[in-house]
């Protein structure tokens, strides 16, 4: 009599519902509708829907006449509420990023105040950045593309001391340009539905230097028999090093393929040695630096596509 029952209730629920995949009938003939999660000696751990909300409980074995599982069609239970679920691992990342740059050199080799101010105004710039990596987890391995620019202009500082003869006055500007590209290994920390993400990247790679330099001299003199002189140089300086960058980013889910990311990175390098494409005169040695401190700090913000 109870198999008939049995049947009958098996029969019923499968006519009125396709909303899970699984069956419960408890000694109460009471029949549940549910995706069963794990089944222990003592418990029978499931998922269902109450009033179209998801929820997750258990039942004693003692309490069950029979179970079945894929016992519908169709799930009615949405597949992220159910207890143990993990979404999948997104393996591949593309990143476009930009924002605010700042270099972190304080002491520069010069004694005269003005190109002292010049300098620390070169010590903000912007920057562009992307990575393309590939996950296996937590993992990940990939590369890494950064662009820096910074730009400031002097005009009408004196270098020299003036004499009664004449006095010398400067126009001095720098358009400075790095770009960083090489390996990167790259470090996600997921939440349990994969839509935020704690990162931290380490990459080692060249960076390409150019600053393009206009110095500009004017010799005005205190004669009206001499007539001022006005020269322009304009140089090329280039210069390649090897240069480290370390990322630690937070990424905040907008879609199941795209992340809005905040992202704070550390460039260390020193360029030692550079090409110039005319010959640096004796009298503006001190508008160049034996050694260009390429340190710095980015703050970004930027998108991410996870597939």
């Amino acid at each position: 009599m109870n198999n008939i029952i049995l049947f009958c209730i098996a029969f019923l629920a499968t006519l009125t519902t396709t909303y899970s995949q699984d069956l419960i009938v408890t000694t109460s003939l009471d029949s549940i509708n549910c995706k069963i999660t794990s089944i222990k000696s003592d418990y029978i751990y499931f998922s269902f829907l109450h009033n179209g909300e998801a929820r997750n409980t258990l039942l004693p074995v003692s309490q069950v006449k029979y179970h079945q599982t894929d016992f519908y069609k169709n799930n009615g239970v949405p597949v992220e509420k159910i207890i143990g679920y993990q979404a999948p691992y997104q393996k591949l990342r593309l990143t476009v990023n930009g924002g605010f740059s700042y270099k972190t050199v304080k002491n520069f080799p010069v004694e005269s105040s003005d190109l002292l101010g010049y300098y620390k105004k070169l010590n903000s710039g912007y920057h562009f950045s992307s990575d393309l990596a590939y996950y296996y987890k937590s993992v990940g391995i990939g590369l890494k593309y950064n662009l820096f620019k910074t730009s400031y202009s002097m005009s009408d500082f004196q270098f020299y001391e003036s004499t009664y003869i004449y006095h010398t006055k400067y126009s001095l500007s720098d358009h400075i340009t790095t770009s960083y590209f090489g390996p990167a290994i790259f470090y996600r920390l997921m939440n349990h539905d994969k839509n935020r993400a704690i990162l931290m990247n380490f990459s080692l790679g060249q960076i390409d230097y150019l600053n393009k330099k206009e110095i500009k001299s004017e010799i005005i003199y205190n004669s009206l028999f001499y007539k001022d002189i006005t020269s322009t140089y304009n140089f090329e300086i280039k210069g390649k090093t090897i240069g480290v960058i370390i990322d630690f980013g937070y990424d905040i889910g907008i879609t199941n393929n795209l992340s809005l990311g905040f992202q704070f990175s550390i460039i260390r390098a020193m360029l030692k040695k550079y090409d110039t494409n005319i010959e640096i005169q004796p009298m503006f040695d001190d508008m160049f630096l034996n050694i260009e401190n390429l340190n710095r700090v980015d703050f970004s913000i930027g998108l991410r596509f996870n597939i």
